[in-house]
């Protein structure tokens, strides 16, 4: 299931697009396995992950510029960090888990670049119903309902809190 690069040894963000809507499809939508769906979803988080801190390191750091394909990028690992949020507070067994569910809420929330489009919308309202019926921190609930509500970020702003984010969590 690993991600295909392009000629320009960019990775695929429409191959990990589908991988992503086909684990939702077959986890989420057609049945509730989230063991499974956690499995490959964290596959996929690890292989951006790792992409990313290396094209940062073959960069020395610098950030791309803001383009679509970096929009698709953060786009992309956003609904990873979110589905991963989901899967581990449902799968929780210890509170260590569900403090590693927050981090990735917030993530999810942080990373999610502003676009006015109805796709983004409706992942927006999407993730207010899921965190707001699953996150049990009334605090965390509203501080992660109200920033996707007030405070999503430009493309290039959400690269630079991954990019962050990765800088701090090199073992996930």
């Amino acid at each position: 299931m690993a991600i295909k690069k392009t000629k320009g040894d960019l990775l695929d963000v429409m191959s990990l697009q589908e991988q992503i809507d086909q684990v939702v499809f077959d986890y989420f939508d057609t049945s509730v396995r989230h063991e499974i769906a956690h499995e490959q979803l964290m596959k996929l988080f690890t292989e951006v992950r790792t992409y990313f801190t290396d094209y940062l390191a073959k960069n020395d750091g610098v950030l791309p510029a803001a383009s679509t394909y970096w929009h698709m990028f953060v786009s992309c690992a956003s609904q990873l960090s979110y589905f991963l949020a989901i899967t581990t507070l449902t799968t929780a067994k210890q509170p260590q888990d569900t403090a590693l569910a927050l981090e990735y809420a917030t993530l999810a929330v942080q990373i999610l670049p502003h676009l006015k489009t109805e796709d983004d919308e409706l992942m927006v309202e999407e993730m207010k119903q899921q965190f707001t019926v699953l996150i049990e921190d009334k605090d965390k609930k509203e501080q992660l309902v109200g920033a996707l509500t007030n405070e999503r970020n430009d493309v290039g702003t959400s690269m630079r809190l991954l990019a962050d984010y990765m800088a701090q969590h090199t073992v996930i």
